[in-house]
């Protein structure tokens, strides 16, 4: 017997430990799994180009999925799309378990309930805004219309108001309310039907008026011949407006800014005061309250503010569109 006979041989294998049983099965299996990937992805493997395709194809499968994921969960972007049709304002209930949506299609308004699931549509004429409180909905529209939603909204009751003056061309664009009973109006007050009228909105045509469960009290002063008021928002008893303005004294150079103002006081008998805070670079869009810490955050095109409880206001400069709203 030569010395090679009498030493064991060196092989691949000798440096695992063995296994019997299932547990070896599995280790020949993976280890055939792997071979075979092997010889799969080599360059000079007849299955190369078939890889190529499945690679390709699942990077096309993969982008698919994530513009699928864009879209918000239940309720199918293309259908509005499709139809040729817009989302002007949506508000959900506390437990985000349904919505009310004001959309535009063809050119006419109409109110739907959303359940995640399935749209509902509601009767209500000419909708302009829709603002959600504890118990459900509030839903203002033209000529003073004015309905309420309770909480599962199946129905808009109509809500009948004495007003201080004719409702005839008071078109509402904004309500804050905390219990559905009382609270602001933002109107948009024109003396016709004319269309462009409706859509060119008149800054000096923008007022604030207070409503109870029966009445909706005289308007407030025009706070400028330049300044348009478009949305309005409340924690208690303080209010914050927002909307745009020309400040500009050469026209040649004028420029929309976004503006901040504070609604004080109002009621049925009395109209509310509106003072300017602040005048912002360019629009705001967004006002938001957080009524457990008391501020509003005013959210613009190139910055957000921050306005404490105690009314200060703070400028976020780099906090602009999406990064700077919260619900």
């Amino acid at each position: 017997m030569t010395d090679s006979e009498a030493l064991p041989q060196k092989s691949d294998t000798s440096k695992s430990v063995s296994h019997t049983g299932d547990s070896g099965d599995e280790n020949s299996q993976a280890s055939g799994v792997v071979s075979g990937w092997r010889q799969w992805i080599k360059e000079e493997s007849d299955h190369q180009w078939l890889s190529l395709v499945i690679f390709v194809f699942a990077i096309l499968i993969g982008a698919q999925m994530i513009v699928s994921a864009s879209v918000t969960p239940g309720l199918n972007s293309t259908d509005y799309n499709s139809q040729e049709s817009s989302i002007i304002d949506m508000e959900w209930n506390d437990d985000y378990s349904m919505a009310l949506l004001l959309v535009n299609s063809h050119g006419e308004k109409q109110v739907e309930a959303w359940d995640g699931v399935n749209r509902t549509p509601l009767a209500f004429d000419g909708g302009r805004t829709i603002t959600s409180w504890q118990g459900g909905w509030l839903i203002g529209g033209d000529d003073g219309a004015l309905g309420r939603c309770l909480v599962t909204c199946s129905t808009i009751t109509p809500i009948n108001l004495e007003w201080n003056g004719s409702s005839i061309g008071q078109h509402i664009i904004g309500i804050s309310t905390s219990n559905g009973d009382s609270g602001l109006l933002l109107i948009h007050s024109t003396s016709t039907d004319d269309p462009d009228e409706l859509l060119f909105r008149s800054p000096s045509s923008v007022v604030i008026r207070a409503f109870n469960s029966t009445h909706v009290g005289p308007a407030s002063e025009v706070l400028s011949s330049d300044i348009s008021l478009t949305a309005i928002s409340s924690i208690d008893e303080t209010t914050y407006a927002i909307g745009s303005g020309w400040f500009s004294s050469n026209p040649a150079l004028t420029s929309e800014n976004g503006v901040i103002a504070e609604v004080i006081g109002g009621d049925t008998e009395n109209a509310p005061q509106i003072q300017l805070r602040h005048i912002g670079p360019a629009l705001y869009h967004t006002i938001l309250a957080n009524a457990a810490s008391g501020e509003f955050v005013v959210v613009g095109d190139l910055d957000s503010v921050v306005i404490s409880p105690q009314g200060t206001l703070e400028i976020v400069d780099e906090m602009n569109g999406a990064n700077g709203s919260f619900k």
